[in-house]
């Protein structure tokens, strides 16, 4: 069978109305390794549209010219042409033995063959129709896998821009903190110290705000494995009777990390002693305005503080 007879057959093959000579072809031909002209695709277009189409029609009981004209066509009253019909359902019906008239056998006879092509019809029907809702079912789930790949493509580029950015932002506090180590006025031991500490993998660098208006900036080197952290700001306007006072805080508690130099228009270098870093990182630190020679405990207005990422 070529592909064109079995698209010929096709509709038939859908309703179950094919001889099993036909059927038996046509199933082999779609067992066939191919190429096929698209054979599979006509069957499954007829076998939703016979879906469809019987599925849109309400359920209706034949009429008996229904009947009358199928037994015309298959032949299976034996008579000839010409001859006149009896009426249905009137005179007295042959008998035979066992009580049942031999039109009743064969009019229900005829009736079951009926209702078995209507049965194959609507299986086919059936069929065709879990085939389509199966193939939308399918393409569904591909639709969705496809929109949870683009939203995953999109947030992965949304993560990939933000850590670059972070990168530039790094990069961009690492070289203020170099200008203002290369610009203090400390002690060539006590640079080269700082430059190590911030060329640790291990060392964090925090951005320390300015609080109000001050136009201040400071950050801080905090290196938790070598108990080392140094605090790097601009330059400070030095306050007549006042001193600018560093501090670590650690939940509740506020400890004074010493009093920072000031001299005006120089940046400032603090280191912070190594005892005060032991017990852990610190979760903020702070630089205060405090009155000259400081406090035990923070009392003036809070001019830089930086929170310590966890």
């Amino acid at each position: 069978m070529t592909c064109a007879e079995f698209k010929e057959n096709v509709a038939a093959l859908a309703l179950g109305a094919l001889r099993y000579e036909e059927r038996v072809a046509c199933e082999a031909h779609l067992a066939e390794a191919g190429p096929h002209e698209g054979c599979l695709e006509e069957l499954r277009k007829v076998n939703e549209a016979s879906a469809l189409l019987g599925l849109s029609l309400p359920p209706r009981a034949p009429g008996e010219h229904v009947w009358a004209a199928i037994e015309q066509e298959i032949g299976a009253s034996g008579q000839t042409p010409g001859e006149k019909r009896p009426a249905h359902r009137t005179g007295a019906p042959s008998t035979r033995p066992g009580g049942r008239s031999g039109g009743d056998r064969g009019r229900r006879g005829r009736e079951g063959l009926a209702w078995g092509l209507a049965a194959a019809a609507a299986a086919a029907a059936i069929a065709g129709v879990l085939a389509w809702r199966g193939e939308g079912e399918h393409r569904a789930d591909l639709e969705r896998r496809l929109a949870s790949s683009e939203n995953a493509r999109i947030k992965a580029e949304d993560h990939l821009e933000t850590l670059l950015a972070r990168v530039r932002n790094v990069d961009g506090e690492r070289e203020v903190c170099l200008d203002e180590l290369r610009n203090a006025r400390i002690t060539l031991e006590e640079k080269e110290r700082t430059l190590d500490l911030l060329g640790a993998p291990t060392t964090r660098l925090i951005q320390l705000a300015a609080q109000g208006d001050v136009p201040y900036r400071a950050s801080a080197l905090l290196n938790g494995d070598r108990n080392e952290a140094v605090l790097l700001s601009s330059a400070l306007e030095p306050k007549q009777g006042k001193d600018y006072q560093l501090w670590l805080i650690r939940g509740n508690e506020k400890i004074s990390a010493g009093l920072l130099e000031v001299a005006a228009g120089e940046p400032t270098v603090a280191r912070i002693a190594p005892d005060l870093l032991r017990a852990g990182p610190p979760d903020a630190i702070a630089v205060t305005v405090e009155p000259e020679g400081g406090v035990p405990q923070p009392t003036g207005p809070i001019v830089l503080l930086g929170k310590v990422p966890a």
